[in-house]
């Protein structure tokens, strides 16, 4: 079709929609590969044409994340990479705070991109900048850990990409919010220290709290789920797998004692109970009501629910594979579902403990396959 236009009507190449965008704009922006190589053909100086937004071709492909585009723009124009829209992003910035997770890893890649890494708008923001303002965690993951990025920038309000993130969780934080957070905490991004910050720190406004109603309902919540934790352990600690000897002595023994499962049975759950009643524990000094008591209970009780089901799962997976062992393939099918279990809930739970507390490479490699599950469990898999 556009052969055929451009053999009849050249003219409609030139023209122009109500938001001054060209045809090459359109075509970049729904990533249609064929149309833009075609169109930069007859008209190349179209690449450098700005729609009523200040948005060239470019920046419309960066804004969706078109990268066959992306590329074979640069290939007719390469000058293009260095082209500023009216709030002066580069195509990094447009990449970073539409959250286009594939195109902002190309250009990493590439050395040529790498004067964009650390460019500032016109309101001094960097690329890293807008992908924390945005909440796009997975962006936020791939700059703040490439060497390059400096982490200390600040924009025009005085504010570093970790001042930016922290002062939305002021309020009550996405969980993509939160998920931004953790990634620059790992990367060991600083806070501003100027006067400006500091000045700003003491005009902020009030801090917004969930209200009291939503606290004790968390609370509860948990409480409930140790309960039944705790339930679960202390009836399996007096009806165990095999039963027990009637007959003296030793009566009342289990019969399986010397088995290695029934031993592993017995200590997690053992563990699985006391840790449930430690949670129990912190939970109801959380009912005394004080802010800052909630805050520290709830991050004492999170880790220890945690290990309390784990252990729970190890002691039930240890339980029903001791008493079907004489059917082989029965028990080794309960052996495995129970080991991938185990590990699906350690790929998801442990990161959230462990990403802020260590910078080995190695660990960040470990952990960010867990993080990706997380942001694809949060949505921000519709980012890219």
């Amino acid at each position: 079709i556009l052969k055929i236009v451009s053999s009849t009507e050249e003219i409609f190449l030139s023209s122009k929609d109500e938001k001054g965008r060209t045809p090459l704009h359109s075509a970049a922006s729904i990533g249609y590969v064929e149309g833009v190589r075609f169109l930069l053909g007859r008209r190349i100086s179209d690449s450098h044409q700005r729609d009523h937004g200040g948005n060239f071709p470019i920046h419309s492909a960066s804004s969706k994340g078109h990268v066959k585009i992306v590329k074979e723009l640069l290939r007719h124009c390469p000058d293009s990479k260095e082209l500023k829209n009216f709030n002066g992003e580069n195509i990094l910035h447009v990449a970073a705070r539409c959250g286009k997770d594939n195109l902002v890893k190309y250009f990493l890649k590439k050395g040529e991109f790498r004067m964009l890494v650390n460019q500032k708008d016109r309101n001094g923001n960097t690329p890293l900048h807008l992908a924390t303002m945005h909440h796009h965690p997975k962006v936020v993951y791939r700059l703040a850990w490439d060497t390059r990025t400096n982490l200390k920038l600040l924009n025009d309000r005085h504010m570093t990409a970790l001042d930016i993130t922290e002062s939305t969780l002021e309020t009550i934080a996405s969980y993509h919010g939160r998920l931004t957070w953790t990634v620059l905490k790992s990367a060991f991004a600083q806070r501003a220290q100027s006067l400006h910050v500091l000045q700003r720190k003491k005009q902020r406004s009030p801090l917004k709290l969930p209200n009291e109603e939503s606290i004790r309902d968390r609370v509860n919540t948990l409480l409930v789920v140790t309960t039944l934790v705790a339930t679960m352990a202390f009836t399996a600690g007096f009806t165990m797998p095999g039963g027990n000897n009637g007959d003296p002595p030793p009566e009342g023994m289990a019969i399986l004692l010397t088995n290695a499962m029934f031993q592993a049975f017995v200590i997690f759950n053992t563990i699985a109970m006391y840790t449930a009643i430690l949670v129990a524990v912190c939970l109801i000094w959380a009912q005394l009501g004080d802010l800052n008591l909630v805050v520290t209970a709830l991050r004492l009780a999170l880790p220890l629910l945690g290990i309390a089901l784990t252990m729970i799962s190890l002691a039930f997976m240890a339980g029903v594979y001791m008493v079907v062992s004489n059917l082989h393939w029965l028990a080794y099918v309960v052996l495995i579902l129970g080991v991938l279990f185990i590990f699906t809930v350690l790929v998801v739970f442990t990161p959230l403990f462990c990403k802020t507390t260590s910078g080995s490479r190695i660990f960040r490699w470990i952990t960010y396959f867990p993080f990706r599950v997380e942001v694809w469990a949060s949505g921000s898999h519709n980012d890219d």
